[in-house]
């Protein structure tokens, strides 16, 4: 076993034992009582600020994160640890696939926190999640979603998904568009290798360098101006990011 292989699973073993106190803590207080309606939002927030910098991600950040919500936070999808690294920022409940929710500890932990699922290749799943993105707007609480569906390793952006920008646009909630870039394009997940060859990739090394940059709020009641405008920029951002790295 080489010494990479055994960092990366020191790391997973400390994940896993700094995951245990949020985990019960989640399940022993009712984390969607009250009227903190961002209450589990906080705790994914706490739990990513602990993990996030002992996997070993080093995250530059430019622009500012808007105060008070809800929004609707629109990223570029790069790696399936993209949400781990956006969440020690954003106050927000994540849209994730719903494989999520089968892993070990932290899928149940998601569960009660109000991570929301969706299962891609079944419509009815793809309209509650809808359904659900809409309440969730509607009672005040944030939305983080990935519009393009899955990770990539083309420059910019491909096609986004437009459910939850009809939802932004039928609420008048603003839109937050967000670019996400790493420096060393193997840490892209392009599904050429299992994830776990990909989180092994990315934990099995003592530092990744991660750039985010936050723009202006989007408001607008036509869901396809938002989805342009928030592409458009996100595009642009990611250039510009990419471009920093090879200076």
């Amino acid at each position: 076993m080489t010494g990479r292989k055994i960092l990366g699973i020191i790391k997973l073993v400390v994940f896993a034992i700094l995951t245990v106190p949020f985990y019960v803590y989640s399940q022993i207080v009712d984390i969607n009582k009250g009227t903190d309606k961002l209450k589990g939002a906080a705790l994914m927030r706490r739990w990513c600020r602990v993990v996030v910098p002992l996997l070993g991600f080093a995250i530059k950040r430019e622009g500012q994160l808007p105060e008070g919500g809800p929004y609707l936070y629109v990223c570029n999808h790069r790696s399936s640890l993209d949400p781990l690294i956006l969440l020690t920022d954003v106050l927000a409940y994540p849209v994730s696939k719903a494989d999520v929710g089968t892993y070990p500890m932290v899928g149940k932990g998601a569960q009660t926190v109000g991570v929301i699922f969706v299962k891609k290749t079944d419509r009815s799943s793809r309209q509650a999640t809808k359904e659900t993105i809409h309440a969730s707007l509607k009672e005040g609480k944030s939305v983080l979603i990935f519009p393009e569906g899955r990770t990539h390793a083309h420059e910019t952006t491909v096609t986004f998904q437009k459910g939850a920008f009809e939802q932004a646009a039928d609420l008048n909630v603003p839109v937050v568009p967000i670019a996400m870039d790493y420096k060393y394009k193997s840490d892209y997940w392009d599904h050429s290798d299992t994830m776990v060859d990909h989180y092994f990739k990315n934990l099995a090394k003592w530092k990744t360098p991660v750039k985010i940059k936050y723009g202006s709020p989007i408001q607008s009641d036509n869901s396809f101006a938002l989805l342009r405008q928030s592409q458009s920029w996100i595009n642009d951002g990611i250039t510009e990011l990419r471009a920093q790295w090879e200076v």
